[in-house]
C-alpha cells in the first residue's frame, strides 16, 4: 500500500540576505553589457536596490529582504522588452540562469533623439556664434627639459 503524503511546499525563509545571479543575452545570444537589474516589491513597484550586467552579461544582485522586501527583479535594456523574474523565497540564492531580452516591436536597434527650440527669437540665431579659439598656452620650461 502506498502512503498518502500531502503535497508540501518548502517554507519561506525569514527576511534576510538574498543573492540573485544570472546572465543576460539579446535575441542573437550576445551578452548584454549594462543591462539594468532592479529589485521589485510584491506590488511590482521598483525599489532602490539594483545593479548592472558586466561585459559578459553576468550580474549579481545582493539584497536584504528585511530592509527591501523584494519578490521580483526587473531586467531592462534600451530598445529591448523588459523581463520580470521571481525571486525564490525558499532559498538564499536565486540563479535566474540565462535571460534573453527580445527586441521591442518597431525598434530595430534605433534610438531617436529629437530637439526643439521653444523661443522663436532664438530659432533665428545660429546655435554656435562666430567663435575664434585661443591658441594653447606655451609648454612650461620644466616640461621641455624632459624631452
Amino acid at each position: 500500500m502506498a502512503e498518502n503524503t500531502p503535497n508540501t511546499t518548502p517554507a519561506a525563509l525569514p527576511p534576510g540576505k538574498r543573492t540573485i545571479t544570472g546572465v543576460i543575452y539579446d535575441d542573437k545570444r550576445q551578452p548584454l553589457l549594462g543591462a539594468s537589474i532592479v529589485a521589485i516589491d510584491k506590488n511590482q513597484k521598483p525599489t532602490s536596490v539594483g545593479t548592472t550586467s558586466d561585459s559578459q552579461g553576468k550580474f549579481t544582485l545582493n539584497l536584504n529582504t528585511a530592509q527591501v522586501p523584494a519578490e521580483f527583479v526587473s531586467i531592462t535594456n534600451v530598445s529591448l522588452k523588459p523581463a520580470l523574474k521571481p525571486i525564490s523565497t525558499t532559498t538564499e540564492k536565486t540563479d535566474l540562469g540565462e535571460v534573453i531580452l527580445e527586441p521591442q516591436p518597431g525598434e530595430e536597434g534605433e534610438v531617436i533623439i529629437r530637439a526643439a527650440r521653444k523661443n522663436p527669437a532664438i530659432a533665428k540665431t545660429a546655435i554656435t556664434p562666430n567663435f575664434t579659439p585661443k591658441p594653447p598656452p606655451p609648454i612650461p620650461p620644466t616640461y621641455r627639459d624632459w624631452e
